[in-house]
Formats: structure tokens, sequence, C-alpha cells
């Protein structure tokens, strides 16, 4: 008879491994889209949409929006990388973190070019030290004296839209 102690140790221990080893999932970049968006194939074949978590790139149509598309194609195109998802945002975009070393995420490398801003909701007390270094240095957009955040150039897209009823 297996003794109970020894099953739940080994069922947690099966538990542990099995959520360390879906933590970083390795996927193969397909396509970039924008600065932090990008298109993914996993091991399964499967293609999602990843949007970096806490870091927003210019739109499409702002200034410095190329460079930073640019920047990440880079990084990442027809390369193999490992993706932390964190969740899925309203329109169904997987939410993650794009590790390009050990220690080093896109996210990180994006705000240290001045191709992003930290996500005004987030808390990440070294993503602040990183975008606030390229603030001081003038790097990418922030060569720009007051340049306009993604967030408040799509809220201004949306009220210019025709409204209809």
């Amino acid at each position: 008879m297996i003794d109970i102690r020894k099953f739940l140790v080994l069922a947690l221990l099966i538990f542990v491994k099995s959520a360390l080893a879906t933590d970083l999932i390795k996927v193969k970049v397909s396509r970039v889209i924008d600065g932090n968006t990008i298109e993914v194939v996993t091991a399964e074949d499967d293609i999602i949409t990843v949007k970096l978590k806490d870091v927003d790139s210019p739109e499409l149509g702002q200034k410095f929006a190329e460079e930073a598309r640019s920047f990440t194609k880079r990084k990442l195109q027809n390369r193999e990388v490992y993706v932390r998802i964190l969740g899925k945002d309203r329109w169904g975009n997987h939410v993650a973190t794009v590790q390009l070393s050990k220690s080093k995420t896109l996210s990180h490398e994006l705000l240290r070019q001045g191709l992003a801003w930290r996500d005004y909701r987030c808390n990440d007390e070294s993503l602040a030290i990183i975008e606030e270094n390229a603030r001081a240095s003038k790097e990418g957009l922030w060569e720009e004296e007051s340049p306009t955040p993604p967030w408040v150039f799509r809220r201004k897209q949306t009220s210019t839209m025709a409204k209809y009823n």
C-alpha cells in the first residue's frame, strides 16, 4: 500500500515540475506587427499574437513607430525565443514577456532604446528606472520634449472616427 504522504509529495513534485516546464514556452517568431506586438508559432503549430506586458511602443503612424518595429524585427524575426504568457487582453491577444537571454527581456531593451513607454499601470521599479535613464539620455522618442504616448494617440484616433447609429 502506498504511503499517503509519499503520494502527496510525489504529486506535488510532478505538479511543480510541470508548472515550471510550462512557465517559459519556446516559440518561433513568424511576424513582427509593431514594436510591442508579435506573432509566434508554438511547438504545436498554433499561431498566436503576443503583446508585450508592461510596455507600449508608438503606434504605426506615430513618430518612432517604425524604429520600434524595426528594432523588434532585428531582435526577433524568424528566431526562436522564450515567452512567458501571463494572460490575455480584451482583444484576445496573449500578454507576455519575451526573453532575449536569461537576464534581458524585449521590454527592457525597447525602454532602454527609448522606443517604448512603461505602461502607466506597471509597478515594476526596474522598468521605471530604465525608462527614466532613457529619458535623461534623450534616447529615441525622448529626444522630443513631450512625445505623445500611444494610449493618448489611440484615444484621439478613436474619438475622430465617424460614429454610426
